[in-house]
């Protein structure tokens, strides 16, 4: 512990080794807004000695849910496709940041289609009452054109619920108005640090 000006004696953050933190980019635009401050925030988990991976959706193969139900005979979806590395990289992170800009006053398609996709996770908690391996985190990140509040809280919504069935623990959100142009969240640099400290306190006491 170091003093501090008072000459008290105040503790240092924990930092957390090996903790492992995924990011999913659901914008369709690579490098795009909130493709930046998902990377920000990877930046931030960094900085508190989380290892990091980040998924762009749109450079993967993600086939929509098609009802099939086959998912609750066994726990698993049928499909062969991206998702099935993703299914294992969300079970083994530790904290799961998601970043998404608003479309329609939504999530994107490639973002939402992952999402029903995690039915699986579902069916594996709540039917085959499985026990949670670990305490995972969730934060989300979500960028919009206009300052509407209404779109940034369905987008919330959707995430909340996945976090929920997922029983992973939603810390909050970042939301970012009035970006439209690729690139404008680089003048925006007070967010930006919002968001890696957002990243940073994700793994800060644990």
């Amino acid at each position: 512990m170091n003093p501090d000006r008072n000459g008290n004696k105040s503790k240092r953050p924990k930092i957390s080794n090996g903790v492992k933190v995924l990011g999913i980019a659901g914008s369709p635009r690579i490098g795009g807004n909130s493709e930046v401050l998902l990377d920000s925030a990877l930046a931030g988990a960094e900085s508190a000695g989380a290892k990091t991976e980040k998924i762009v959706l749109s450079k993967l193969k993600i086939t929509p849910c098609d009802s099939d139900s086959a998912c609750r005979k066994n726990g698993r979806c049928y499909i062969k496709d991206d998702m099935q590395l993703i299914y294992k990289k969300l079970a083994a992170a530790d904290a799961i940041i998601i970043s998404s800009p608003v479309y329609f006053g939504s999530v994107t398609a490639q973002l939402k289609a992952m999402i029903d996709r995690c039915q699986v996770f579902w069916v594996e908690n709540f039917i085959f009452k499985k026990k949670p391996s670990k305490k995972q985190k969730g934060l989300f990140l979500c960028v919009s054109s206009h300052d509407n509040k209404s779109y940034f809280k369905n987008s919330h919504l959707i995430i909340d619920l996945l976090f929920k069935v997922m029983r992973v623990k939603f810390i909050g959100s970042v939301y970012a108005a009035n970006l439209e142009l690729k690139g404008d969240i680089l003048l925006r640099k007070a967010l930006l640090k919002k968001t890696f400290n957002k990243g940073k306190q994700l793994i800060i006491n644990r």
